[in-house]
């Protein structure tokens, strides 16, 4: 009976990595997923504020218009990889396939590489929206500021302060 006791030992012990294992994969396929999640929240914010930018750049006509086209590629071109990225996820996503995903870091990073590529040329053009925003915002000789009747034009960066 003694070395039915000692080989039951170790095969419990066995047993409880194996189960302990098993519920890591789990929560690790589970926060996995959810980090993929969130990628795409984010760079569905990202192409929302893209979309802001790029309409109060289009209010100044004749200005920017490079940075219009650019910005507006950039755009287009997130929503695209954005659409592969969920297409691609649902369809690996559907049983154990999600988990196979995660399995496979090299197919994981082939999902997210050409998003988060695309979502950094995006953050780029953001950048340069905004700034090419607020240069035309200092810009004196605008005409859609409000200048009150007894300040003359050239003295509206003194308006705004």
């Amino acid at each position: 009976m003694a070395g039915v006791e000692a080989a039951a030992v170790p095969l419990a012990v066995l047993c409880m990595n194996l189960f302990k294992q098993a519920c890591i994969d789990v929560l690790d396929a589970s926060n996995d997923a959810q980090a993929l999640m969130m990628i795409g929240t984010n760079v569905q914010a990202d192409i929302d504020d893209a979309y802001m930018f790029h309409r109060q750049l289009m209010k100044h006509t004749d200005k920017e218009e490079e940075l219009k086209i650019c910005a507006m590629k950039a755009i287009r071109n997130t929503e695209k990889a954005m659409t592969i990225f969920r297409e691609r996820l649902m369809h690996a996503g559907k049983g154990e396939n999600l988990k196979w995903i995660f399995s496979d870091r090299r197919y994981a990073r082939s999902l997210l590489q050409p998003l988060q590529s695309a979502q950094s040329n995006l953050s780029r053009r953001i950048d340069w929206m905004r700034s090419a925003l607020d240069r035309l915002a200092d810009s004196p000789d605008e005409e859609e500021w409000d200048l009150p009747s007894s300040m003359p034009p050239k003295t509206s960066t003194m308006a705004r302060q």
